[in-house]
């Protein structure tokens, strides 16, 4: 609006009407200064002094309630949000769960509250900007913790009439400082004690280390001990056989004293305890490992432990000691192996009579409730308690027994025979006192209960014979028993003396076995592996005996390189050796020997077994010369053999009826020599090759004439590859005894007999 006398503008604002103004509405002004404005509901009226008079300052806004997480909060002295009302609070303080809040507020002015107020509001530390609304309130959701300002203002209000509410939210329990502090301390606490246990775990690892490394170290050292152990049996076993050979040939004299005999059956039995002796050496290690059978029975114990009381009868005349055997009962069965068992007594025993030099030595068996005691009493040096506990320890011997003992023992005896006793689930103790004399005492089950689920027992068929025990008829069977065995025949009937090349380092043994085996076949004798092969390329010999340990080429080798030899591998071997453990019968087995024999062994069996060698070799021979090669049995030899007379059959087949073929032809056809296939087939079949293939031919000529009786005899021998049949038919008596004509109606005859 125009004042035309002060020549000024002045304006109303839309808050004094009602409605819009409409273009083209009129306004009116009247006599008394009123001004009436037409807009869309109808007429405002407005006086002129509105336009002529100054701005009243606005009222100023206030805060007027809040709510927190959807709640009104309402002002007491008891609250922790609001202690007086909102309009008169300055700050306010809220958890930091408390962070969706609505504030609402309003303006004092009421002579413009019909009129649409516009606030405009910003939360310092959150809101970048003046967020404008209508309606008075403010909702902030999911605030964070901290420090905030909320300023409201009308739209078109100055900062004077600015309302301010200073909010802070705290900080949740966990991300407080002293939280934080706690959480430094444990994760400090978490490094040290994982820094700690890393540090104990590589100091366990050492310490293990270390223990693993000593315990390795030990068993390295029982290793090489064992190792030390059978290299010296080995050289044990060698002057033991020739000891047991000796001993034999004396106990087959003719008219020798009943008390001289009976010497030398002592010496003998001497000897086989020192074998046993040998043979725990060598054992000791399957009991330690676990790998061990237990071969049980059911025997006299009582009866077993005299047969072990009488081995030391003379030894204990000898030294003057009294030596006395008691039982409660005659008779006590008992579930034991004896062989095993047998070590445990005769160790026992020995350590006895080993430190008694005078006194008594007793042996006592009773039964204890379903135990059987077997205590064994000495009046010797004693052992003191300091000892007791390690007195079954390997290799421990006690200090100063090796001066004070006639014999120094190895330590490995009472370790063996608490193994062997606890394997019986059974138990030892020992009760000494110094100068006084030990009594060890063996507690062994009488039932079989405790063997039933035990995985390492076999329970034997029937009861054997102690092996202490020999009667003299077999004592006093002679080596010269197998010359009444049938001799041996060559291809032409008549007796052969075959050979045999013996291989042996030791000269007084192979001296006993040139001896033995003399009488029956032509000794060839050889030192050493190298030799032995060398002497069987040179004269072929029937049957190789050799020992297993000699220098520059121990036996395994030379066994292997001759069955890997096709001039060489039909000889059928025997290794002898002092390693008779089922590794080493394994190795040897597998490098092509025919028979493996262990130190020290009977005479009477190598030469049994020798001549068994050779008689099955004849055998096949024989049954090669009567029957087709397909239906003969030839797994007994070796497979480079069997591969040479396949192939030969294959070609005699294949040339049948060739008239031609001959030697050359078949040594071509399956690729040999001919003094190689000459040598070859006179070991496995006993023949020439000539005569081998016109044994086939005729064999192969018989089969035809009994499967084809129609077929005339002059065309059977042109298919068979015989010239003419006159020569048919006198090779085919000659093998025979029949000419073909009477061969084929003596099978007709059969035939019809059978019907």
């Amino acid at each position: 609006m125009f004042d035309t006398d002060k020549k000024t503008f002045a304006s109303i604002k839309q808050d004094y009407l009602k409605a819009p103004i409409i273009y083209g509405c009129g306004i009116c002004i009247s006599k008394e200064n009123i001004i009436y404005v037409g807009d869309t509901k109808g007429i405002t009226r407005v006086e002129e002094s509105d336009f002529l008079s100054p701005l009243q300052h606005k009222q100023p806004i206030y805060f007027s309630n809040i709510n927190v997480n959807n709640a009104i909060i309402h002002p007491s002295e008891e609250g922790k949000i609001l202690k007086k009302s909102l309009a008169f609070t300055d700050r306010i303080d809220l958890a930091s769960s408390q962070n969706n809040i609505i504030i609402e507020f309003a303006s004092s002015d009421y002579i413009n509250r019909h009129v649409q107020q516009i606030f405009e509001y910003k939360l310092e530390g959150f809101d970048k900007t003046w967020i404008s609304t209508t309606v008075p309130f403010a909702r902030y959701t999911n605030l964070s913790p901290g420090n905030y300002t909320l300023c409201v203002r009308m739209a078109d209000g100055d900062a004077q009439d600015m309302a301010v509410l200073n909010i802070c939210i705290s900080l949740p329990w966990y991300n407080t400082w002293y939280a934080w502090v706690l959480y430094i301390i444990i994760f400090i606490t978490i490094v040290w004690m994982i820094i700690r246990y890393r540090k104990e775990k590589n100091d366990l690892f050492l310490s293990l280390e270390k223990e693993r490394f000593e315990k390795q170290h030990i068993e390295e050292l029982n290793h090489e001990k064992l190792v030390f152990f059978t290299n010296v049996s080995h050289e044990f076993r060698t002057p033991l056989t020739l000891i047991i050979s000796h001993i034999e040939s004396l106990l087959q004299m003719p008219n020798l004293q009943p008390m001289v005999y009976n010497r030398v059956l002592k010496l003998k039995r001497s000897a086989q305890y020192m074998n046993n002796l040998i043979s725990e050496l060598l054992d000791f290690r399957k009991f330690t490992q676990n790998k061990y059978t237990l071969n049980m029975s059911q025997k006299d114990i009582c009866l077993f432990m005299k047969e072990i009381f009488y081995v030391f009868s003379d030894y204990a005349h000898s030294k003057g000691l009294k030596y006395e055997f008691f039982s409660n009962q005659e008779v006590i069965l008992c579930w034991f192996d004896s062989k095993q068992l047998e070590k445990v007594f005769l160790n026992l025993l020995s350590n006895a009579f080993k430190y008694t030099e005078r006194g008594s030595i007793e042996i006592k068996i009773c039964v204890e409730g379903e135990n059987v005691a077997i205590s064994i009493h000495d009046t010797g040096k004693g052992i003191t308690m300091g000892d007791f506990n390690r007195i079954f320890d390997r290799f421990y011997q006690i200090e100063g027994s090796s001066e004070s003992a006639t014999s120094p023992g190895t330590g490995i005896g009472l370790a063996l025979t608490k193994s062997i006793v606890e394997k019986h689930h059974g138990e030892i103790c020992l009760d000494s006192q110094l100068g006084k004399g030990s009594v060890f005492t063996v507690k062994l089950p009488l039932g079989d209960a405790r063997y039933i689920h035990d995985e390492h027992v076999h329970f034997a068929d029937r009861e054997k014979e102690s092996d202490l025990k020999e009667t003299d008829e077999d004592s006093r069977v002679g080596i010269c028993a197998v010359a009444n065995e049938e001799s041996f025949q060559s291809e032409e009937g008549e007796s052969k003396k075959y050979t045999v090349l013996v291989v042996e380092d030791n000269d007084e043994l192979i001296q006993v076995l040139c001896e033995l085996f003399s009488p029956f076949y032509q000794v060839i004798m050889a030192s050493n592996g190298k030799e032995g092969l060398d002497k069987a390329y040179e004269y072929k010999p029937d049957l190789i005996i050799s020992d297993i340990m000699m220098p520059e080429m121990s036996g395994t080798e030379m066994c292997l390189k001759i069955k890997n030899n096709i001039d060489l591998c039909h000889i059928p071997i025997i290794l002898l050796t002092a390693l008779n453990s089922v590794e080493q019968n394994i190795e040897g087995l597998n490098r092509g020997a025919d028979d493996y024999i262990s130190k020290p062994f009977n005479p009477r069996i190598l030469l049994a077994r020798a001549n068994n060698l050779v008689r099955n070799r004849l055998l096949i021979h024989n049954q090669i010369r009567k029957n087709p090669i397909t239906e003969v049995d030839l797994t007994s030899i070796n497979l480079l053999d069997q591969e040479i007379l396949k192939k030969t059959s294959e070609a005699i087949e294949a040339h049948m009826d060739d008239t031609e073929f001959d030697i050359p032809e078949l040594c071509k056809e399956i690729g040999v020599g001919r003094s190689v296939l000459y040598s070859k087939f006179k070991a496995l079949t006993g023949m020439t090759p000539n005569n081998f293939i016109l044994n086939y031919r005729l064999k192969f000529a018989a089969t035809m004439l009994q499967k084809y009786p129609d077929i005339p005899v002059s065309e059977v021998g042109d298919k068979c590859g015989f010239s003419s049949p006159v020569y048919f038919s006198r090779c085919f008596k000659n093998q025979y005894g029949v000419t073909p004509q009477n061969y084929r109606k003596s099978s007709r005859n059969k035939e019809a007999v059978s019907k």
